[in-house]
């Protein structure tokens, strides 16, 4: 039995519901300058994981209020000038956007996003940023609508826990890489399992811990998925101020960063 099935067997939902749930949270985020989510978002949360002021005073206030990343992709180094990277989960654009700036628009950006509303609004914010070099497609990120080994660079931020089968997920990243190429990835960490009768609820799902998953089981999946090398990077305590602090902090939930190289 795959992954997925087994995923979907434990959850009262299926990946669709699931799907639905968060395209209609995120729509709202896209589209209501006064929707809040569930934890600090926006300027004040990029400056908490490392982004820089000088490089957000060029990126349109439509991209940077919606942000609500978990960790910082580029906190290691800056993407290669030259270099094509995918972006799942792209939503409004900022971390396309922010790479595009970072290297002086030297690479080719690709944002993948699954919410038709998200994907407007960051075509609008490309282009007020004059950032040329990117596309913005429609995709999920567990069937990614990317040719196969056409990638240097995978970034995400905050998106995979949301995902019901993430070892696929693991398994498109792998796939689109070229050999050699690079995954930078934030996501969200438990130090305790979530009890498979939260895992049941899709609104826990939505807040980004009951989705979530232990380093131990978020290493098996990226092994299993083909790749030879991958280390944990910086943590961030992204949920200490959210509406849900409390049941975060018993689980240990965290932002974190994830590095990975696909065999060249």
């Amino acid at each position: 039995m795959n992954t997925q099935i087994q995923t979907e067997n434990a959850s009262k939902f299926s990946r669709e519901e699931l799907r639905e749930a968060i395209m209609t949270e995120y729509k709202a985020v896209a589209c209501d300058p006064n929707h809040t989510i569930h934890f600090t978002s926006g300027r004040k949360l990029a400056k908490r994981l490392g982004y820089t002021e000088d490089i957000m005073s060029q990126i349109p206030e439509s991209a940077i209020r919606p942000f609500a990343g978990v960790g910082n992709p580029f906190h290691i180094d800056e993407p290669p000038k030259g270099s094509k990277i995918l972006d799942i989960g792209s939503g409004c654009g900022f971390d396309s956007i922010y790479a595009s700036i970072l290297t002086h628009r030297s690479i080719m950006v690709t944002g993948v996003d699954m919410t038709e509303e998200m994907l407007e609004q960051a075509r609008k914010n490309a282009i007020i940023a004059e950032c040329t070099n990117i596309q913005f497609v429609k995709g999920y990120a567990e069937d990614l609508p990317i040719p196969s080994e056409s990638m240097d660079l995978v970034i995400s931020n905050g998106v995979i826990n949301l995902c019901l089968d993430k070892e696929q997920v693991y398994k498109e990243i792998h796939r689109v890489l070229r050999p050699g190429g690079e995954f930078r990835i934030a996501d969200v960490m438990l130090d305790i399992p979530v009890p498979e009768t939260s895992k049941e609820l899709i609104h826990l799902w939505t807040n980004c811990v009951a989705g979530a998953v232990t380093k131990t089981e978020y290493r098996e999946y990226i092994k299993n998925a083909g790749f030879i090398w991958m280390g944990f990077g910086m943590q961030y305590d992204v949920f200490h101020d959210a509406k849900i602090a409390k049941s975060a902090a018993y689980f240990g939930a965290k932002g974190q960063n994830i590095l990975g190289i696909k065999k060249g």
